[in-house]
């Protein structure tokens, strides 16, 4: 795993958008931008407890709506977070 902070984030923001402005970076301003809003959204998110990883696959594919969430992780269980990734409001 690797360590980014929100401030190299944003600089990593700031210098795709000076290069997109002077011909581009092989992406384009919007996918970037997108990019570098999901993963300041993802730091703002805290984790509020955790569920059985079985029942997150549930949960994603709508074959149950709820789920226990427990304070202590065990063996098995992923995070919860408050809020989804790409809910940034950064522009």
């Amino acid at each position: 795993m690797s360590t980014i902070t929100r401030t190299e984030i944003e600089a990593i923001l700031g210098r795709i958008r000076q290069a997109n402005e002077k011909g581009g970076v092989g992406i384009t301003r919007e996918e970037g931008e997108r990019l570098a809003r999901i993963v300041l959204a993802s730091l703002d998110a805290s984790r509020i407890g955790y569920i059985e990883a079985e029942y997150a696959e549930l949960l994603q594919s709508g074959a149950i709506e709820s789920s226990i969430v427990y304070a202590e992780p065990s063996e098995g269980y992923i995070p919860v977070y408050s809020d989804q990734p790409t809910t940034s409001s950064v522009r």
